[in-house]
């Protein structure tokens, strides 16, 4: 998976992607990040999720950095959420998510998030600021 992450990591910054803090990055390969970083990613990732598939989409603009909420409100992630749902299916369950640093001196880090649909998996980018705050999430597509 952290092959995975690289490839997209590189992928959305050369297909412009509206993710502006993968825009920062630099040449620097992504890290590995500590392991109580790493579960509160997790551990964020998993709550904003099953608030999104409990309908509080208000809760879920809470993950958001406050920064990013000056350009997404609880409508535009209700939107999305239907969206997937209307693409996928029902949401059955979130099966895993995998995170890693994009960088070692600004300590924003992203997330792969895999959700389960009724119609099968959809992967979810989410990049995160060093506080651990939500900058953006974008579904990913092959």
């Amino acid at each position: 998976m952290r092959k995975t992450i690289s490839v997209l990591l590189i992928t959305a910054t050369l297909t412009g992607v509206s993710l502006p803090v993968l825009a920062q990055q630099t040449e620097t390969a992504p890290a590995e990040l500590p392991a109580a970083q790493a579960d509160r990613l997790t551990a964020t990732a998993q709550e904003f999720v099953a608030l999104l598939a409990d309908g509080d989409y208000q809760g879920a603009l809470q993950k958001y950095a406050p920064s990013s909420r000056a350009s997404i409100t609880a409508a535009t992630l209700q939107q999305g959420w239907e969206d997937a749902v209307t693409a996928n299916g029902d949401f059955q369950r979130l099966v895993q998510v995998e995170t890693e640093a994009l960088d070692s001196e600004g300590g924003d880090s992203v997330a792969i998030a895999t959700v389960e649909f009724a119609n099968g998996a959809q992967d979810f980018l989410v990049v995160f600021t060093a506080n651990s705050e939500i900058v953006s999430i974008q579904a990913v597509t092959d």
